[in-house]
């Protein structure tokens, strides 16, 4: 176990996104909603995220647990909706960094991006 390196809280498992309220204010508010999203699918756990702050690409690392694929098929799912004017607005793939690790990326850039990632956030909770 890792305890949280901005406050020390003890993890019960490998160190992920801490949501206490000192840590929360370390996560860009926009990503915040997404990000409670994806944690609430079964097997997924985040790890790391930005919002793009309009002139990057809006990502969220995250891993997929090895016993439980139900989370991963329903951000697949989400993104996949044909509620996205002009077509698909996100992607997911697997990345090198880990063996379990996968990114969430915006397709676009800018400040709109925030909406997607709210509405992305709705599909997912359903």
């Amino acid at each position: 176990m890792t305890d949280c390196p901005n406050c020390g809280r003890p993890a019960d498992g490998p160190l992920v996104e801490c949501f206490c309220r000192q840590c929360l204010r370390e996560i860009d508010a926009e990503a915040r909603p997404l990000i409670f999203a994806l944690n609430r699918l079964p097997g997924i756990t985040t790890v790391e995220s930005c919002c793009g702050h309009g002139s990057e690409h809006f990502r969220i690392w995250f891993e997929v647990s090895l016993y439980e694929k139900a989370g991963l098929t329903a951000i697949e799912a989400a993104i996949a909706h044909e509620d996205w004017p002009n077509g698909e607005r996100w992607r997911v793939y697997h990345t090198q960094m880990a063996y379990f690790t996968w990114i969430l990326e915006s397709a676009d850039v800018g400040p709109h991006v925030i909406g997607q990632s709210r509405l992305l956030a709705r599909h997912l909770v359903g």
